[in-house]
C-alpha cells in the first residue's frame, strides 16, 4: 500500500514537471507569494529612455486563513477516509478507494485557490498612448478594447447539498472561504478589439489597488503626446503598432 501511494505520488510529481515546469511543481512561486504584503500596491517611474510610464506591481499574499481552513479540511478529509476504511474492513482497495475519494475531493477544494494563485506575481508593465508591454507580451493601442476589473474567483450564491441543515452549514462556511479569497485575486484585463478575446495584465490584487490600476492605464492609453525621446535613446513608436522588442526598463 505504502509503495502503491509512493508510486502514484511520483508518477504525479512527474507530470506536473513535465505539464507546468520543475518551478512550479515545487510549488515555488506559492512559497514566494507568503512573503507578499497583505495589501497590493504598484509604482510609477518614467522610462529614461523611453519616457514611457513604467508601473512596477506587486501582488498581495494569498489569505492565511483560507489556506489554515483548507488545510484544516484536507487533514479531515484524509482522516475519514483511513476511518471508513478500517470500519468497512481494511482491505487494500477499500483503502485505496477512500483515499483516491477524499484525494478527488481535495482537488476540488483546493481547485479555486489554484486558479487564484496562477497570476498571483510581481510584474513591471509599460505603457504609452501607442499601447502596452507587460512581462513578454506587446499590445497595441488600436486593439485595446475596454480595461476593466474582475475577480478570479466566482463566489456561488448557493452550495448544492441534500441535507437542508448541512446545507446551510457547509454553504456559509465555503462562500466565506471564497468570499476571502476572491478580496485578494482581482484582475486587471481588456478584452480584444473586435474578436472580444480576454487578455489579462495583472492578477492577485486588492479591489481597491486593481481599479486604480485599471484607472492609471486607461489615463496613460488616452494620453495625446508622445513620450519624449533624445537621440540616444528608442525611437517613438507608431500609434497603430508596438514593437515586440520593447524593452521594459
Amino acid at each position: 500500500m505504502i509503495y502503491f501511494l509512493l508510486f502514484l505520488a511520483v508518477a504525479g510529481f512527474g507530470y506536473a514537471v513535465w505539464r507546468f515546469g520543475f518551478e512550479r511543481a515545487c510549488l515555488l512561486p506559492f512559497w514566494r507569494s507568503l512573503g507578499y504584503a497583505p495589501q497590493s500596491s504598484f509604482k510609477r517611474t518614467m522610462g529614461k529612455k523611453t519616457g514611457m510610464l513604467l508601473l512596477d506591481i506587486m501582488p498581495a499574499r494569498p489569505p492565511l486563513r483560507f489556506i489554515s481552513l483548507m488545510g484544516g479540511v484536507t487533514i479531515a478529509l484524509q482522516i475519514v477516509a483511513m476511518l471508513l476504511g478500517r470500519m468497512i474492513g481494511g482491505g487494500f482497495m477499500v483503502t485505496l478507494l477512500g483515499a483516491l475519494v477524499a484525494a478527488a475531493v481535495v482537488v476540488t477544494v483546493w481547485l479555486p485557490f489554484v486558479h487564484a494563485q496562477r497570476h498571483r506575481r510581481p510584474l513591471r508593465i509599460g505603457v504609452t498612448s501607442a499601447g502596452i508591454r507587460a512581462a513578454d507580451k506587446s499590445f497595441a493601442a488600436g486593439s485595446i478594447g475596454q480595461i476593466y476589473v474582475r475577480t478570479a474567483i466566482d463566489v456561488p450564491q448557493n452550495l448544492p447539498f441534500l441535507h437542508e441543515r448541512f446545507a446551510a452549514i457547509v454553504t456559509n462556511i465555503g462562500r466565506g472561504a471564497l468570499r476571502l479569497l476572491a478580496s485578494r485575486a482581482w484582475l486587471v484585463t481588456f478584452y480584444y478589439r473586435g474578436s472580444g478575446r480576454e487578455e489579462i495584465l495583472a492578477g492577485g490584487l486588492t479591489q481597491e489597488s486593481a481599479e486604480s490600476l485599471a484607472e492609471t492605464l486607461i489615463e496613460a492609453l488616452q494620453r495625446d503626446e508622445k513620450p519624449v525621446v533624445s537621440e540616444d535613446d528608442t525611437p517613438a513608436l507608431p500609434a497603430q503598432a508596438m514593437r515586440p522588442t520593447l524593452d521594459i526598463e
